[in-house]
């Protein structure tokens, strides 16, 4: 393989293999019936109002959202590249802004999302 094939099957295919392996490592670790290390069991509301509950929130909301938007760019970058090919390239625009405008609302859904489940 040249240098070129080898870049592009890391970049595309490592980040979708390595969420796959968490989803799938979170999942037997449940059904294995060993508990969940504490940092996940606690609730979100858990210490609502200090500042360390506050620090993890965020935290949380940057990896959901980094990781929403890194796979969600992906799936959209093969889809947007099918449609030209396939389509045409006004069905590759359209897709364009279509994948930008629920990839630009992934922070905003996940902020809500969050917070509803913090402050019920």
């Amino acid at each position: 393989m040249d240098d070129m094939r080898i870049g592009t099957l890391f970049t595309v295919l490592l980040p979708l293999l390595l969420v796959a392996e968490a989803v799938v490592g979170v999942l037997l670790w449940r059904v294995s019936g060993h508990p969940m290390p504490e940092a996940l069991r606690r609730p979100l509301a858990v210490g609502a109002g200090h500042i360390g509950a506050e620090f993890r929130l965020v935290g949380l909301w940057l990896l959901v959202s980094a990781v929403t938007l890194w796979v969600g760019f992906l799936i959209a970058f093969v889809g947007v590249h099918l449609l030209l090919f396939t389509i045409g390239e006004t069905a590759a625009q359209v897709g364009l802004f279509a994948s930008a405008a629920v990839l630009g609302s992934v922070p905003i859904v996940w902020a809500f999302v969050l917070f509803r489940r913090t402050h019920r």
